[in-house]
């Protein structure tokens, strides 16, 4: 019966095709094929989506075409997520980073880099390795300072076994329906196109790789050095009613860099750029203008 059970949840899926819009490209990196999509025309943009089971660029759906109005958008489907090659690769903070500097260095630079989570960890590492290659960050979240900086290092590997062996019953149309539930402020907003299209990228072939070393906390990076020292013009964006996260890690974030801008979106948990898109746009479109955001709620 358990066999049964296993076989039915491998099942093949379809593949992913582009939601986001805009151009198809492919940028050849280490001899991997990365997706990625441009579109609009103006100062570059690029889009990070997070780092999940089922992560891809399909996150910045909602927000890709208006902000292409002013900008030359670029979306990412990150090594090991999405539209992107899946490879046996030793996931690692360190490989994600190179990949945003060589992205930028090739590609996109310079630019403003709009990051949502771990990934907005990852865009700040990036931005203090490579500063001329990044004219601003917009951080949606980002972990590596009050929560999520610690790495599981080499033990992680013995991590990685039990979660390989339950990834099929962690990606259930069940689970991820409870997990984005838990990520929007009103849970009614995880639609069952959502859900369908999450589920087809959790269970592409090789899609256990990359999230596996996510949940062995092999991918997790600590900011605390770097953070208080970068100079970028930064703009840190939060949901009121957080799940993953909370406002006091906002709170931590700007004690140590006052400097840095901050918008808080009345109407939204963890993801503001999916459950908010127009409040989202205004407050990247303002801070991209030059006007401070100072902790700014905005109405439901």
């Amino acid at each position: 019966m358990a066999w049964a059970v296993s076989r039915w949840l491998r099942r093949p899926v379809a593949p992913l095709g582009n939601l986001v819009g805009g151009s198809e490209r492919w940028y050849s990196w280490r001899g991997h094929r990365v997706a990625y999509t441009v579109r609009g025309n103006g100062p570059a943009l690029l889009l990070v989506h997070g780092i999940y089971a089922a992560a891809s660029s399909y996150e910045w759906r909602r927000v890709v075409d208006t902000l292409a109005a002013r900008h030359t958008v670029y979306t990412i489907d990150l090594l090991g997520f999405g539209r992107s090659d899946r490879p046996a690769a030793r996931y690692s903070p360190g490989l994600y980073i190179d990949l945003l500097s060589d992205f930028l260095r090739d590609v996109a630079a310079p630019c403003t880099l709009i990051a949502s989570a771990l990934s907005a960890a990852y865009a700040v590492a990036t931005a203090d390795r490579h500063p001329e290659r990044v004219a601003a960050l917009a951080l949606v979240e980002p972990t590596g300072y009050a929560r999520g900086a610690r790495n599981s290092g080499r033990w992680g590997a013995l991590l990685r076994i039990p979660l390989a062996a339950a990834y099929h019953l962690i990606t259930s149309r069940a689970a991820l329906r409870r997990d984005l539930t838990l990520s929007y402020a009103y849970a009614t907003r995880a639609s069952d196109d959502t859900i369908e299209h999450l589920h087809r990228s959790a269970h592409q072939p090789g899609a256990r790789r990359a999230p596996s070393a996510f949940l062995a906390l092999q991918l997790s990076l600590d900011l605390r050095r770097i953070w208080p020292t970068l100079l970028h013009p930064t703009l840190l964006i939060w949901g009121a009613h957080p799940h993953l996260s909370t406002l006091a890690d906002l709170r931590a974030f700007r004690a140590t860099r006052p400097a840095a801008d901050a918008a808080v979106i009345e109407a939204a948990g963890d993801l503001p750029h999916d459950e908010c898109p127009d409040d989202f746009i205004e407050v990247v479109t303002a801070f991209l203008s030059g006007v401070r955001q100072d902790s700014l709620v905005l109405p439901g």
